[in-house]
């Protein structure tokens, strides 16, 4: 019988330590692993659910979809509209425009703001041109050279009238003033040529260091107490004594040219005559002139 005890004791012992270890193995926490795997799967699941969701919600009806952005897109449009019909003033202040001047008489236009500077165009009398500078006192104006494009001259403003707003025209600095020229000359009658009519001849020596560029003529008969001639001329000047007016040359210091005019056939051999003769250093009787007068006998 011993043994037959011990051995059921044995066995006894044995499903004891197998209930023990099913019993644990039931209440052991999952591993690192193991709970990973069924967040995953959670997650995976809760995902799903949630894009399915948004796809039944993406399969309504398409017009609620359109309808929504077309009636937001027409409050801004008309905003838009509204704030474009008021546009700022300044945007539509009209451009000042420049001042413009007219001639009250034929005005020279220099180089400059003085009677010194060479003359370089001319603003007739009723002739307008554009102003865009002035000088210091106002006296003169820098203006658009007329007729020619792009070239600017100075006019005296007492022979001008400027329209328009003035001071805020720059202020313009002239060139400096060119150095004075000392012109001078002599006229001798030189005698009657036989032209389109009896032409006389007057010699004219430059003696001075000025240039002369145009003339007026006036010769008389003083016995009749008659002008038998008067013009002015451009370079009217030639070399031969012999020739006939009218010359094409000016007269450059230290040469001696002619001049001369036709008178009236009805001029008497004998009598007296005298001749105003004046000259310029510029052209059209510009610049600066000088005048002088011979006395002669028509032979």
């Amino acid at each position: 019988m011993r043994p037959q005890y011990q051995s059921m004791k044995h066995l006894a012992a044995f499903f004891i330590l197998v209930f023990l270890s099913v019993s644990l193995a039931c209440n052991t926490p999952l591993s690192g692993s193991d709970e990973e795997a069924v967040g995953t799967s959670a997650a995976q699941t809760i995902t799903a659910e949630y894009v399915k969701q948004t796809e039944t919600a993406k399969a309504g009806p398409t017009g609620t979809a359109s309808a929504i952005p077309t009636q937001a897109a027409v409050v801004p449009t008309n905003t838009a509209q509204s704030t474009a019909a008021v546009s700022p003033s300044e945007t539509l202040a009209p451009v000042p425009s420049a001042p413009t001047i007219i001639a009250n008489e034929d005005t020279n236009c220099r180089e400059g703001p003085l009677p010194e500077y060479p003359r370089v165009g001319a603003l007739m009398k009723g002739q307008q041109s554009t102003v865009v500078g002035r000088h210091g006192q106002n006296i003169w104006w820098y203006i658009e050279n007329p007729g020619r494009p792009g070239q600017y001259c100075w006019v005296w403003g007492e022979t001008t009238s400027v329209t328009g707003a003035t001071a805020s025209l720059p202020i313009i600095t002239p060139p400096p003033p060119p150095i004075a020229d000392n012109p001078a000359f002599v006229a001798f009658f030189a005698g009657i040529n036989g032209c389109a009519g009896p032409a006389v001849i007057f010699e004219i020596q430059n003696t001075g260091d000025g240039t002369f560029k145009s003339m007026e003529l006036t010769i008389e008969d003083t016995t009749l107490d008659e002008i038998v001639h008067s013009s002015t001329r451009n370079s009217p000047f030639f070399s031969n004594p012999g020739g006939c007016p009218h010359g094409s040359q000016n007269l450059e210091p230290g040469s001696a040219k002619f001049i001369g005019g036709v008178v009236d056939d009805f001029v008497n051999s004998g009598d007296r005559g005298g001749a105003e003769i004046i000259l310029c250093t510029e052209s059209n009787l510009s610049g600066e002139c000088l005048s002088t007068f011979v006395n002669f006998t028509f032979p």
